[in-house]
């Protein structure tokens, strides 16, 4: 249940944002005059990207995204009139901009209109391919800048093992530590050099045993075929629904108990469900009604 406060901060979060998209456009039609009667070159900035990066103190993408928008508009009316009718981002703008002319400006306005970020880039990739060449750029002493192309597949990939390592170590990692990890992995497991080197290292201490963690177990531990029944149903998605909406968030995900152990709850998979941790936190701390889970819910202690 969504209380009248939190209603109260939705509804000031949605007039905000309203009111950004607005000003964004009002910001994109005064660049336009800015550009066609020269006020950066009257003001000493030698060009647009200047001004706008430099009077207007924007970032150098957003003066970058801006401009290009601008000019385009001006060649292609409709762009500009979608955006100020709320049905066309200036993000989405910019990215047709390099593909959009007078005679296909209809089916590329669609496409911005209606297909998501990563479709419309491949739309555009598709009209307009990107030769990406591998290569590796110094950018401070002791970091380098790698480019290279890589598929949707590979991508997927990397953002899966992102989210199990920011959820295995309870925080947000990079990319390039998603990455890393994964080569850390392999050279540990096919490597023979790193294979001969632990097999040295082991015969050296042949009296060493293996550490660990010492788990004192309040309750009995779900099993593990248990908890891959769990993550397969829920494809290891947060299932917090609250008015038809489902958080559906990959990171940091847990698994709860509906009914609570101490209130009687199984290790069954109908009492069980795949949690994000803010969700978690919010169940056991806050949430004024729980009904997302099962009508039959107690309070209880935190599973």
């Amino acid at each position: 249940m969504i209380t009248s406060q939190q209603k109260a901060i939705h509804e000031r979060a949605l007039v905000l944002s309203q009111n950004f998209r607005k000003l964004e456009s009002d910001l994109l039609s005064i660049l336009q005059e800015v550009d066609r009667e020269k006020v950066y070159l009257a003001f000493g900035f030698p060009s647009l990207f200047e001004y706008a990066k430099t009077a207007l103190l924007l970032s150098d993408s957003n003066s970058y995204l801006l401009m290009s928008v601008a000019r385009k508009a001006v060649q292609i009316p409709e762009l500009k009139k979608e955006i100020l009718l709320g049905n066309l981002s200036l993000s989405k703008a910019a990215r047709i901009v390099s593909v959009i002319t007078t005679e296909n400006k209809d089916e590329w306005i669609r496409k911005a209109s209606h297909l998501s970020k990563r479709e419309l880039e491949r739309e555009v990739v598709k009209e307009k391919p990107e030769d990406v060449r591998e290569s590796t750029r110094q950018v401070s002493e002791d970091r380098l800048c790698l480019k290279l192309g890589i598929s949707e597949a590979f991508l997927s990939k990397l953002k899966r093992v992102q989210t199990l390592l920011s959820s295995s170590q309870r925080k947000p990692v990079s990319m390039e530590e998603a990455l890393e990890h994964s080569l850390d992995l392999y050279l540990e497991r096919k490597d023979p050099v790193v294979k001969a080197d632990r097999a040295e290292k082991k015969a050296l201490c042949p009296g060493r045993k293996t550490g660990g963690m010492v788990h004192v177990a309040k309750r009995e531990p779900l099993k593990a075929s248990l908890k891959h029944q769990v993550f397969l149903r829920d494809r290891g998605q947060c299932g917090y629904t609250v008015h038809g909406r489902k958080c559906s968030s990959s990171a940091f995900v847990e698994i709860h108990h509906k009914i609570p152990v101490a209130s009687g709850g199984q290790n069954q998979i109908e009492n069980l469900i795949t949690l994000c941790s803010a969700h978690h936190r919010y169940y056991h701390t806050q949430a004024p009604h729980r009904s997302f889970l099962a009508p039959q819910i107690k309070t209880g202690n935190r599973c």
